[in-house]
């Protein structure tokens, strides 16, 4: 409660107290604390709690605050601690609190009181003296208490309903489950039986919380990535690497097969199979090995460069086909192997040379996506390859994002188209080819 700023006097307090009036006056709390009357910078008299003298012969003051007092000979040796007197002093604090239209404005209310207010309305709620279980405990907590007391418990959170471990929830073939405890943790069951707890998020946005909505994501991401894993490894694509007698592996970096390459050249192949992969040029219309560049020349020919190229072609050696198969290619730029007027005839016949080494794919959808447009004069090649064709496999592992099914074919060989298939739905021109030589 507050002085007005009119200059009337105050209407008298309705539980017994006195205001602040005459300077020099002294009171006491309700909490036993000696006050004296004081004006204040605003011209108004203030009740203010007095330090004792410090060392310097100075008397420190608290900051002037507006409370409602009482006298010494209220207090009468302070039995009214427990008396109705005292506990209808304190309610002036806890009406107002009561008044309040809800628990946010009660909430801001409170924020607005200073300390010893706040224990008052603790004690008058049966708080005080650590009843209700407050001593020690943080502000908000003890603000979070009261308001409970007074306008009843806030909706529980969802940390709060799930305190002790929760029954399965099914959903996406899988379950998922709150798990006891703090910060809120969840057992994530796959429709497979896997546990996939590990990729639910953990801290997200600086929330240690995990909620229910993260473990339905976990489960349909998994199923997504298990669909297209069962995919990949029941592939046609895939059983095609597999029929390759070499084959350089992307996941794990070794060398599979290459039965009768000698073991001092391993190393090499191995060198040079990966940076076919990482040693890469970009160019205006895509990106090739840097070992491709070199030998068409639109790159420097470094002692690296001819190092892989020399060890890419020992390789091919010691690496073929064990089956018949065909394999498919895009082509981003056909301006060198295409005429001008290729979009009006039939291209049946036609042949060109690759003097780099060509990398293809086992899997056609991958082949198409590297197919460039009609300006560049893109198309795509389904190539028939020939039992013991020399070639060598770059597999991924099974789900492996590097996977493209490729299949890298020697360098310096000439294809012939022996069917032009036309445009098809999606505008991109398709041919079956065939090796005519090797030179």
């Amino acid at each position: 409660m507050t002085d007005t700023d009119s200059g009337a006097a105050p209407a008298k307090p309705p539980h017994g107290g006195v205001r602040c009036r005459e300077p020099g006056a002294t009171g006491t709390s309700k909490h036993g604390t000696v006050l004296s009357c004081d004006m204040a910078k605003d011209g108004n008299y203030r009740w203010q709690r007095k330090f004792p003298r410090s060392k310097g012969g100075t008397r420190r003051r608290a900051p002037l605050v507006d409370a409602v007092v009482l006298t010494p000979s209220q207090l009468a040796g302070r039995p009214e601690l427990d008396s109705p007197k005292y506990q209808e002093i304190g309610n002036v604090y806890l009406d107002e609190l009561r008044r309040q239209p809800n628990r946010a404005a009660g909430d801001a209310y409170l924020s607005g009181l200073g300390q010893g207010y706040i224990k008052a309305i603790q004690e008058d709620l049966g708080m005080g003296r650590d009843r209700g279980g407050v001593k020690g405990r943080s502000r908000v907590d003890k603000h979070r208490l009261i308001l409970d007391a007074v306008f009843g418990p806030e909706p529980p959170t969802f940390d709060q309903q799930s305190q002790a471990t929760s029954p399965p929830v099914t959903y996406e073939g899988g379950t998922y489950q709150r798990l006891p405890g703090t910060p809120a943790r969840f057992r994530v069951i796959a429709s497979d039986g896997r546990d996939i707890s590990d990729t639910m998020p953990v801290a997200a946005f600086g929330n240690p919380d995990q909620h229910p909505e993260e473990a339905r994501a976990a489960l349909r991401m998994y199923n997504m990535d298990h669909a297209r894993r069962t995919a990949d490894a029941s592939s046609s694509w895939r059983r095609a690497l597999g029929k390759v007698s070499g084959r350089f592996r992307l996941d794990t970096g070794l060398l599979e097969g290459f039965g009768t390459l000698p073991p001092d050249r391993r190393d090499d192949v191995r060198d040079a199979l990966a940076g076919w992969k990482n040693d890469i040029h970009d160019t205006s219309w895509g990106v090739e090995p840097a070992v491709n560049a070199a030998m068409r020349g639109v790159a420097p020919h470094t002692a690296k460069t001819a190092r892989h190229e020399a060890a890419l072609r020992e390789a091919f050696n010691h690496s073929h086909l064990e089956e018949a198969m065909t394999v498919h290619r895009g082509v981003g730029n056909g301006h060198h192997i295409l005429p001008g007027d290729w979009e009006t005839r039939d291209l049946t016949g036609i042949e060109w040379n690759v003097p780099q080494f060509t990398p293809t794919s086992a899997d056609k959808d991958v082949a198409d996506g590297y197919i460039g447009d009609r300006e560049a004069r893109g198309f795509g090649m389904n190539i028939a390859l020939a039992q013991g064709q020399p070639a060598i496999a770059m597999p991924d592992a099974v789900g492996g994002l590097d996977n493209e099914g490729e299949l890298i074919l020697p360098d310096h060989l000439t294809y012939r188209i022996v069917r032009d298939l036309g445009f098809n739905a999606d505008g991109r021109r398709w041919f079956d080819v065939e090796i005519v030589s090797e030179s």
